[in-house]
């Protein structure tokens, strides 16, 4: 039997491959454009939480702005076609009863993304091959 993570491997990968045959000029705007909420970061499911992760970018600054649902997270991003690096970090040390483990999770995932692609209104994330975010556009 085919385990699920070597399906979701293999799903990531077909489609970085597709992702890599195209600039995605025309996302570039959509992607500074919205706010993004997270559906996933890794494997956890946050399509139905009440206050999701979000991320959202600043073309005029190449600032980054993303909450785990205590504390705001800031710092720069840089594009180049479909690559995505996100680096120079600022995150306060707030604790907040259960929002610790998500902005670890969230800050992990912007610090591991390489790649991104826009796809039916929705944020991919990828290292290297591997699908590691997926975020919708709020409403």
């Amino acid at each position: 039997m085919i385990s699920l993570r070597y399906l979701f491997t293999l799903l990531s990968v077909v489609m970085l491959l597709q992702a890599c045959d195209r600039e995605p000029v025309d996302s570039l705007d959509a992607l500074t454009r919205y706010e993004w909420l997270a559906d996933t970061v890794y494997t956890v499911d946050y399509s139905k939480a009440a206050a999701p992760p979000s991320l959202r970018m600043d073309r005029t600054n190449d600032k980054f702005y993303a909450t785990g649902g205590c504390n705001d997270i800031t710092g720069d991003y840089r594009i180049t076609g479909n690559k995505i690096f996100f680096n120079n970090f600022s995150q306060p040390v707030d604790f907040c009863e259960g929002s610790f483990e998500t902005e670890q999770k969230l800050v992990h995932m912007l610090k591991s993304a390489f790649f991104w692609e826009i796809r039916e209104e929705k944020l991919y994330l990828y290292y290297k091959s591997t699908l590691i975010g997926v975020f919708r556009k709020k409403d």
